[in-house]
Formats: structure tokens, sequence, C-alpha cells
């Protein structure tokens, strides 16, 4: 039997420690040059890329634009609205009603109300003003605490008050506002 012997030549042999001095790769490469790209291949992705990113930009504006432009021509100058008060009402700010309610008796209330009036002399309102105040007070004197808890109890004496309010004046307050309530 014979042995076959091989000799390596000095090219296939790869030494890390000459990669940067010259030295060859296994495949006959220079160090350095095998797994690096080109400049101009780098440069050619990144001015592709750039474009590709500018092209997608101005398609998304220029639809967004669009659909901005649609909107506005949907859009309708809207129109006034009618006024909710006649020219000649006036707001009335009564004095602060301060009384106990029914029960508990130790509890106290104080309301601050203003009033939207179609009265323009100014002596009828003020008359006008402390029939309802007077009458208001009455009306809290009847009530309960409980009845006053929570927002549905609220809402019922703001209507009540109000209903109550243009009865005594025989429609002249058009609104009655319930600007603060303290259950003491």
């Amino acid at each position: 039997m014979s042995k076959a012997v091989t000799t390596i030549a000095d090219r296939d042999v790869y030494d890390p420690g000459m990669a940067g001095r010259g030295g060859t790769g296994p495949s006959g490469n220079r160090a350095g040059e095998a797994g690096k790209p080109g400049r101009g291949g780098f440069i050619a992705a990144l001015a592709l890329l750039t474009v590709l990113a500018g092209g997608t930009g101005l398609g998304l504006a220029s639809i967004v634009h669009e659909r901005a432009l649609r909107v506005d021509q949907t859009k309708a100058a809207p129109a006034p609205e009618p006024l909710r008060y006649m020219p000649g009402t006036s707001l009335f700010r009564l004095e602060p009603i301060i009384t106990n309610l029914r029960h508990p008796q130790e509890t106290f209330i104080r309301a601050d109300i203003a009033l939207v009036l179609d009265e323009p002399d100014e002596g009828a309102r003020t008359r006008l003003a402390a029939e309802v105040s007077g009458d208001i007070m009455a009306y809290l004197r009847t009530l309960d605490l409980a009845r006053l808890e929570g927002a549905s109890g609220l809402q019922f004496l703001r209507e009540d008050l109000s209903e109550r309010a243009a009865i005594r004046s025989e429609g002249r307050v058009r609104e009655l506002i319930l600007e603060t309530l303290v259950v003491q």
C-alpha cells in the first residue's frame, strides 16, 4: 500500500493573524475583501431606499390632501342658531334663599337662583322676583332631604321650581336657572 502524501500550499492556509496584514483567506482572496461589499453597492442601495421612501411619502400626502379637500367641500357653513330668547328678555338674579328642610329639620339649604324674564319694567321685575322668591322658599320648606339626593333629585327640583315660577309669574318667567345649591 502506498501512502498518498498531500502537500498543502501556503495559499490554502488561512491565518487569521495575517488577515489585516495582506494575508490571504482560504479562497485565495486577500483578507478584508471577502465579506465587504464595495462602497458603490452600499451607496446605490441607500439611494434606492431614499427614493422609495420619498415616493411613498408623496403618495400618502396626496391621499390625505384629497380627503381633506373632500371634507372641506362637504361641510357647508352651519346655519346660525335661532335665538333662544326674544330681544326684550333679561336675566334677574334673586337674593340667595336660605331655609331649613322639612325632614331633617336641622338641615339647611341655600339656593342661588336666576330668572330669565320677559318683563321690561324694572319695578315689575323686582316685585315679580320677590313673589317667586317667596314661593320658592315655601316650596323648599316642604322638601325632604331624600328627595334631593342624586342627579335625578336635582333635575326634579329644577323642573318643579321652573314650573312654580312660570305659574306664579303667569308665563313671564321663561326659565329658572339654579346656579348653586348647598345642603348643609
